[in-house]
């Protein structure tokens, strides 16, 4: 059988279950019939439900695995199976903390759908949809695998399945079309096909099982065609529960073709934030929150009484919380915003009539009313015929097939006598009789993940299994499982599956079989699936052919169909029914800009990864932001654009209006002479020598600070282009010095100014990935407050494709070593709209500034907190400086997001004065709120900071002068004649030939060979001992061990003793540069693990034994040669042999098998290590690398030099790059400052 467990079907259940056979050592083909993974999972709308995770903790949600498993066993009603309900329920936190831990998700928001009595429907802060964003995840890291990883893991896409191979009552593998040809593969399968709720063909599962269902819409992709459940029966596998068919209540109408039979689904989270159900009379008929059947059931109870159109209604506050889903509902034409007078005329109804319903709703809210349905939960209040509305169209559409094939608790499908087919299982919306008779809502992308690991894993166990069968016994054993013991950890003991290391035999181990063998056999087509394989976005270009938008406005039918996205013309006309979202979401922007859209669902690298033939150019006189550069820039200390592509985009910068009192009122000129000191150490560069007063903006990402930086600012910051960009930015009214460079508000290109700083520290075409430069932006203006702040990257925790963990360690350094400068005001942003105990930057700032003297806590985004939540009193008991304590307080700001972008400041203003004044941050100090009262407290407190600090600025200054000056003075005269130079020379030549050759032998009595802890670079003979045992070590713990055993050495035995004691054998360590190396190599020495075997042990033990067995009777023999018989009383022959053949023999034999490991590691190490070394490694760097340093500035060599090159070589006069030219350009700054000051 191949090594490899066959997945069909690249939605989140078959992703998921891929990634847990690779991550549990097994390889994977996965086979998709579409050209794109994600299937229906991409299009789930509210979440993934969890029950008792981390998330819920956080926000004290009083959830539990019991409540959750009683909600979906009465959501399944008769139909429930409680073996795969309880898998379900109680593997939902692990499978949610999965997608956190290891695809580094954002899953912390939670909201409670219907028919949960508790909220655990996580969803991240991510601009995509739930399902999007998890799916794409997992997509993305297996695409990864997938192209570094190919023997591990394949990917066909545009392969359709065809049948199932099976042989009796095992299925041994697929038979798949690709490219126009038959190909078989050979494994177990795991098949993920999803569900019937588009199978509108001939031999249609809904028209079999549900005919009634048969004419409505449905929300599923053209792929939902049943195509594994058809598979399955068709080798006798049971269909189970084929007529539990969803009809979600709320799938959107599309008013430019209501008779469509795709439409889009509204998520049940837009009734879960507290939308509502109006029949046309314009009142509520059922409780919105109830299961997704009985809403459906209410709503067709109302078109028999013709009260068609149902239509769902958001208010204001619900519409601002479901930001996102009201920009792409109406994006796609589906959804309209309006007045209440305004909605009551879209209905047919009179205002007063809508108030009423809204009056009675809100007395249902307060407790005042019984509400006829049962209504018990509600969000958002209150609602008026005042308000405004985001309004949309429903009815019930075709959603989900509860339906499908039989399974048991482990994924295993059942064959007609309900016993499991040998290799086959399923997972996903195929698996039957998960749900019941009713799915509730965030339980789909659950199954799909909580079902999709456990057929990894089962799979995996089989493959794992079958692939040990036909080993006999002790071949079997051996290699099959190694201990690994630790010295250091007593009682530690790691197991590890097929580690052959230890094997004497010379045979391959399974795992190195697996290694070197492919993940399937190579289909039959030409390319094997490679036709498929997405194109790397560095390989893409934009043609350089341009067209207006006229130009694309012609091209708006089906017949020829073309759309911008992010200044990209696309030809999609012959790619509609390649899009996994469908044709109509594309035809929805037929001949129009579709980026806003676009931005919503994808990331940059699609349209190069997967569609790049569909570019046909580009839109004239605007710069693409799609295509990325082949360069991942990064501005580092501060400036940074964190391994995102770097992407040209304009952006304006305003004046910003004068803040209330007046700058001019603010600034006196004391207050300005102390600023300008400052600015003018800064501007001649005396920062690279001494830490000088500035504030920084620190915080977590997401964190709100780029919004507020604009606010202050005034200047608009990248947004939605993959792009972070941190810049220190300084403020000031008037520029006291003379600018090198200057831009305009009607000039200013930030893009421009990027590309341009990108060229001068050297990243324009290479691959380079980090700069130690800073690109600082400084704006003057009359009316601008006086104050510096540096903006640093954005904390975060795990990695992904774009974000590594090395990634997140360099920021955090980054982040700590700006915090760390004693002369920082640190300004901790936290967002309000996040877990306070989550957000780390309140705590790195205690570890520097335990007092809190300089450090000023800010408070963003309040506006994204339901004011009736516990949240919110929180970030306002924090706002008064109760819960965490900082001598300089808290302020708090509202969020400033893109529908502030066309406002004016005193228009922007007005707006956060008014929600301060509203809610109930208003028993706050006002001085406390909003960012003008932000801008006058921050120029206030770096003054002060400034006032306080110079004194010992100035005295440090002063030393820093005077050092470098001793520097200047310690250069000697200077060399004006040739003779002079060379001379000196000779001098130096002679001190360092001397120096290398000390540091070639190893003698390190010279104290430039310390200059101080740490400093190692000169002890180059230790240097290279210490690469030389690195090798050494290497070559012990990944090289092949072969067991070599004298017993006749005494010395061997010593050493074997002495590792049995625990006592560390005696080594020499001439990598030991330092006391604290030294100890790291015992340490190490002692930790390395130990082979532990305890069947081959004995296998050599059995060996050893009859060998010596057969020395001691040679030696009797040889001292009794006619005796052979001969006896003594009690003692004979056959009994003094066996006593001194048991002599050594060991009953205890994982004792003797670790004692053994130790033994052959040691052998191997003396023997094979150190030949390897001795005889290749050390040669190879005496003569090739160790003889040549003293040999390179020798005094012959400076004699034989021309008087051109000894000038240049020891010149000080009129080189520039001169030692003492250097001080002199080191001192100037200082001496500056004492002119500045």
């Amino acid at each position: 059988m191949s090594n490899s467990v066959i997945v069909v079907g690249g939605g989140l259940s078959g992703l998921s279950a891929a990634h847990t056979i690779y991550l549990a050592g097994g390889n994977v083909t996965v086979l998709d019939k579409q050209g794109f993974f994600g299937g229906n999972s991409t299009k789930a709308t509210s979440g993934i439900n969890g029950a008792l995770t981390r998330t819920q903790v956080d926000h004290k949600i009083a959830d539990s695995v019991k409540q959750f498993y009683d909600d979906t066993l009465k959501s399944a009603r008769d139909k429930a199976r409680p073996d795969l309900i309880k898998v379900l329920t109680y593997k939902s936190a692990a499978a949610v903390e999965w997608l956190q831990d290891v695809f580094n998700l954002d899953l912390t928001l939670v909201s409670r759908l219907g028919g949960h009595s508790q909220p655990r429907t996580h969803r991240g802060h991510d601009a995509k949809f739930p399902g999007m964003a998890i799916t794409y995840a997992l997509m993305q890291r297996l695409e990864d695998l997938a192209e570094n990883e190919p023997e591990r893991v394949t990917i066909i896409k545009k392969a359709r399945v065809a049948s199932l191979n099976k042989e009796g009552n095992k299925v041994t593998g697929v038979t798949y079309e690709h490219n126009g040809e038959s190909a078989s593969l050979e494994g177990p399968v795991i098949l993920a096909t999803g569900g019937y709720a588009a199978d509108f063909g001939d031999s249609s599962l809904l028209k079999q099982h549900r005919p009634d269902t048969f004419g409505l819409a449905t929300t599923n992709g053209t792929h939902a065609t049943g195509d594994g459940q058809k598979m399955v029966m068709a080798i006798g596998g049971n269909g189970i529960d084929m007529d539990k068919v969803q009809v979600h209540p709320t799938g959107l109408v599309d008013p430019k073709d209501p008779g469509s039979k795709w439409k889009f689904l509204a998520a049940e989270a837009l009734r879960g934030e507290g939308g509502l159900l109006l029949n046309a009379d314009g009142d509520r008929f059922c409780d919105e929150l109830g299961h997704r059947d009985y809403v459906s059931g209410m709503m067709w109870d109302e078109k028999k009484k013709d009260k068609f159109p149902i239509r769902l209604i958001l208010n204001s506050k619900a519409s601002n919380v479901l930001d996102f889903h009201t920009r792409h509902y109406s994006g796609r034409g589906l959804m309209k915003k309006m007045t209440g007078e305004e909605l009551a005329k879209e209905i047919g109804c009179k205002p007063d009539h809508l108030q009423k319903t809204f009056t009675t709703y809100n007395a249902i809210a307060d407790g005042k009313q019984k509400d006829p349905w049962g209504k018990k939960f509600f969000h958002n209040l209150p609602f008026d015929i005042n308000d405004d509305y985001h309004v949309a169209v429903m009815e019930p559409v075709l959603h989900f097939t509860m339906g499908g094939i039989e399974i048991n608790d482990k994924a295993e499908v059942l064959n007609s006598e309900q016993q499991p087919f040998e290799g086959l299982y399923a997972c996903g919306e195929l698996a039957g009789g998960v749900h019941g008779a009713n799915r509730l809502g965030g339980s789909s992308l659950l199954g799909c993940v909580v079902y999709g690991r456990v057929a990894g894993d089962t799979a995996s166990n089989y493959l794992f299994r079958k692939a040990l069968q036909g080993q006999t016994g002790a071949a079997q054993r051996l290699g099959q499982i190694s201990l690994h013991l630790d010295p250091s950890a007593p009682g530690k003991l790691t197991v590890e599956w097929a580690n052959g290391g230890a094997s004497g035999s010379g045979s391959e181990s399974l795992a190195q079989k697996a290694a070197t063998s492919a993940a399937g056999p190579t289909p039959a087509s030409a390319d094997g699936g490679a036709a498929a394989k997405p194109k790397k976005p560095s390989e893409f270009k934009i043609p350089e052919k341009e067209f207006t938008l006229e130009e694309v406005a012609k091209h708006n039918t089906k017949e020829d169909l073309w759309v911008v996205v992010k200044g990209v013309v696309m030809d999609l006309t012959n790619w509609l029914d390649e899009h996994p979202g469908g044709p109509q979401a594309i035809m929805n922007f037929m001949g129009r800009d579709a980026t806003e859209e676009f931005e919503m669902l994808h990331d940059d690298e699609v349209i190069p990864k997967y569609a790049p033939q569909q570019v046909i150019g580009r839109v004239k006189g605007v710069e693409p932001t799609e295509c990325p550069r082949t360069a991942d820039i990064v501005f580092d200390m501060p400036s940074f654009v964190h391994k995102r592509p770097l992407h040209s985009k304009a952006f304006s910068l305003r004046q910003p209006a004068s803040q209330p009192g007046g700058s001019n009122g603010l600034i006196t000129r004391v207050h300005q002479d102390v600023l300008d000191i400052i600015d003018s150490l800064r501007c001649i560069g005396l920062e690279q020598y001494v830490d000088l007063p500035q504030i920084i903006v620190c915080g977590d990402q997401s964190s709100g600070k780029c919004s507020v930086l604009e606010a202050i600012s005034g200047l608009s910051f990248p947004s939605k282009q993959g792009v972070t960009i941190v810049l220190p930015l300084k403020e000031r009214r008037s520029s006291p010095f003379s600018k090198r460079a200057s831009k305009s508000p009607e000039d200013f290109d930030l893009g421009t100014v990027i590309r341009d700083a990108e060229k001068a520290v050297g990243l324009g075409d290479t691959n380079k990935g980090f700069s130690n430069d800073t690109l600082k932006v400084e704006i003057s203006a009359p009316n601008l407050s006086r104050l510096t702040l540096v903006d640093l990257p954005g904390l975060f925790v795990a990695g992904d494709k774009r974000q590594s963990v090395e990634d997140a360690q360099i920021v955090r350094e980054l982040v700590m070593s700006y915090m760390e400068k004693p002369r920082s005001i640190i300004l901790a942003v936290v967002s309000a709209n996040v877990r306070f105990t989550l957000q780390s930057i309140t705590e790195r700032a205690r570890k520097v500034d335990p007092e809190g003297a300089r450090t000023l806590g800010l408070i963003t985004k309040p506006d994204k907190l339901d004011h009736a939540f516990e949240d919110e009193q929180t970030y306002i008991t924090l706002a008064e400086n109760k819960d965490v304590n900082l001598r300089l307080g808290w302020h708090v700001v509202k969020s400033r997001d893109w529908k502030d972008r066309n406002m004016t400041a005193e228009q922007r203003d007005g707006s956060e004065r008014q929600f301060f004044e509203e809610r109930n941050w208003n028993r706050l100090d006002p001085e406390q709120l909003g960012v003008a009262n932000l801008v006058v407290r921050l120029s206030k407190v770096l003054r002060q900071h400034i006032v306080s600090q110079l004194p010992q600025l100035l005295d440090e200054i002063g030393k820093r002068m005077d050092a470098v000056k001793g520097q200047l003075a310690g250069l000697g005269d200077a060399r004006a004649t040739v003779n002079d130079q060379r001379r000196y020379s000779c001098h130096v030549s002679e001190a360092f030939t001397h120096l290398v050759k000390a540091a070639v032998d190893g003698d390190y009595t010279n104290r430039a060979f310390f200059p101080n802890e740490g400093k190692d670079e000169n002890r180059l003979r230790a240097r290279v001992a210490s690469h030389l045992t690195a090798i050494a070590e290497s070559m012990q713990q990944r090289g092949r061990s072969h067991e070599i055993f004298d017993e006749d050495d005494p010395m061997a035995s010593s050493q074997m003793q002495k590792h049995k004691d625990g006592v560390s054998p005696t080594f020499d360590a001439p990598e030991a540069i330092s006391r604290g190396d030294y100890i790291l190599h015992v340490q190490t020495v002692l930790s390395h693990p130990i082979t532990h075997n305890q069947h081959m042990a004995r296998n050599i033990q059995r060996a050893q034994n009859n060998r010596k067995r057969k020395r001691t009777e040679h030696i009797l023999d040889a001292h009794f040669p006619n005796h052979s018989n001969w006896s003594s009383g009690s003692l004979t022959k056959k009994t003094l042999l066996s006593a001194l053949s048991a002599v050594d023999d060991d009953a205890d034999m994982a004792k003797h098998a670790a004692v053994s490991a130790i033994g052959t590691m040691e052998a191997y190490y003396k023997v094979a290590l150190e030949k390897f070394i001795d005889d290749d490694s050390v040669p190879a760097i005496e003569n090739c690398v160790m003889k040549q340093p003293p040999t390179i500035l020798s005094p012959n060599a400076i004699f034989d030099l021309s008087e051109t090159a000894v000038t240049k070589l020891a010149g000080r006069v009129k080189s520039p790059l001169r030692g003492a030219a250097t001080s002199r350009t080191s001192a100037t700054p200082f001496s500056k400052v004492y002119t500045s000051c």
